[in-house]
């Protein structure tokens, strides 16, 4: 039986035209994967697992076909390098995509209940005044006075009550989202953010995700640099290589 990392790299697999990764960072915060098209992307680093014996020292000149497999890896580098090859592949401009968040503040409502899969402390403080309730599930674990946090493998219990989802892009890198999103598919507003997200319809729209709130890198060098240098996705906004973008989800009528 497929999970959902096997459709989302079957997706991916079916845009590659005979592209090969240019230059790739492994940083201690994100990883940066960039394309002989031209293509760049960025996704979070997972370091529970390193590199295969021979795979580093490799990845430049590597075929894109050969870099995703990594995205089915159980090696947590290897993962966010397939997923960052992935992100560089999708993650570019078109017109589909829009310079806004996720989270639109005019479309909640007061009886709202709110899941965080990944600690998002802006996203609470815009929440928690204007909805019922507002929990996180975190596969870290996390102090807050302002929000109940639960471990991830809660799920269950918390879907049960959701109306409104928010899934960080890093569930990718994990592979939790093997878990979290065929558990939510009766949850109807449910969106997949953060820089990790890769901004592609499919699988997504069959599991009833609304939308995809991902990040399109704008300046190549500087990205590169800041991972290389153990930055993160803060750096990269605050110099402006990268921008947030959103992909609205709708399944076909027809």
């Amino acid at each position: 039986m497929k999970c959902v990392i096997d459709e989302l790299y079957e997706s991916v697999l079916r845009k590659v035209d005979g592209q090969r990764i240019a230059r790739v960072a492994i940083g201690a915060g994100y990883t940066y994967v960039e394309l002989d098209d031209g293509g760049a992307g960025v996704a979070y680093t997972n370091k529970e697992g390193g590199i295969s014996r021979g795979l580093a020292g490799r990845m430049e000149r590597m075929p894109v076909e050969e870099a995703l497999t990594y995205l089915l890896s159980g090696r947590g580098l290897e993962v966010s390098f397939g997923l960052a090859t992935a992100n560089a592949l999708v993650n570019r401009p078109r017109a589909e995509l829009r310079e806004r968040d996720a989270l639109l503040e005019s479309e909640l409502s007061p009886s709202d209940v709110v899941v965080l899969v990944g600690y998002f402390p802006t996203y609470i403080n815009r929440l928690k005044e204007k909805v019922k309730e507002v929990y996180v599930l975190e596969i870290m674990e996390v102090a807050s006075k302002d929000v109940e946090v639960y471990p991830w493998w809660a799920y269950a219990r918390l879907f049960s009550k959701a109306t409104r989802l928010y899934i960080t892009g890093t569930t990718i890198s994990n592979h939790t989202i093997n878990y979290i999103l065929p558990s939510s598919v009766e949850i109807e507003n449910k969106y997949i953010i953060g820089p990790s997200t890769p901004m592609i319809e499919d699988p997504f729209i069959s599991y009833n995700v609304k939308g995809l709130s991902g990040s399109l890198v704008t300046n190549k060098e500087a990205c590169f640099k800041i991972a290389m240098q153990g930055g993160g996705v803060k750096d990269m906004f605050k110099v402006g290589c990268l921008k947030k973008v959103f992909l609205p989800l709708e399944k076909s009528t027809t």
